[in-house]
């Protein structure tokens, strides 16, 4: 088995670290690959950083090229990560963003919805939290107990959530809500996006 990394593998980690090193401002470097807990400036310069991905074409490399990506593979996505790393770069603010609610809205939301969310999340416009771990029940979705009601074209949501990085910047947050209350605890789930700005939260 050859573990080598082939020609068009080097080919993108010298890119990726060519473009890192032109665009990573010395100010914003470290001797590690880091984030908001590591550093405040982080929260300064989060959506900046986003925007300057997003305009090289690194805000999301796994992605198609149709919707903003490179259509990178998972080798040619830990080539990047290493990159950030070895250049001392920040945590991109949509990182882990770009695979849970990108992906999902990608794989499974609307041509609107596509249109709406994908590239102000890749851009930095919006920023995002998760709202799925609860008080009482972690991250055991399956003890969920905040309820979604319907209400005319949209939900009235009732709950907690804990354990919410960045929820305090966060435009929209992704959140899991039990919006069938009869159903078993597995079932009845749904995933809203909220907007950070609404009455109550």
């Amino acid at each position: 088995m050859n573990f080598s990394f082939s020609a068009r593998e080097l080919a993108f980690a010298e890119e990726a670290r060519a473009w890192l090193e032109a665009n990573v401002p010395p100010a914003w470097r470290r001797d590690h690959c880091w984030s908001r807990a590591d550093d405040p400036l982080w929260l300064a310069i989060a959506r900046d950083w986003q925007r300057k991905l997003h305009q090289g074409g690194w805000a999301a490399i796994s992605w198609p090229r149709e919707h903003g990506g490179r259509g990178a593979t998972v080798i040619e996505r830990w080539l990047f990560e290493e990159a950030l790393d070895r250049v001392g770069a920040p945590r991109p603010a949509a990182g882990a963003y770009v695979d849970l609610i990108g992906s999902a809205i990608l794989r499974h939301g609307t041509e609107a919805q596509r249109r709406r969310f994908l590239a102000r999340l890749l851009s930095g416009e919006d920023l995002w939290c998760q709202g799925f771990s609860e008080p009482g029940a972690g991250s055991d979705l399956g003890a969920l107990r905040t309820r979604g009601e319907r209400r005319g074209d949209g939900f009235v949501v009732n709950g907690q959530k804990v354990w919410t990085s960045y929820a305090d910047v966060a435009d929209w947050c992704f959140l899991l809500c039990r919006t069938e209350p009869e159903a078993p605890k597995h079932h009845g789930i749904s995933l809203l996006l909220v907007d950070m700005r609404s009455p109550g939260i």
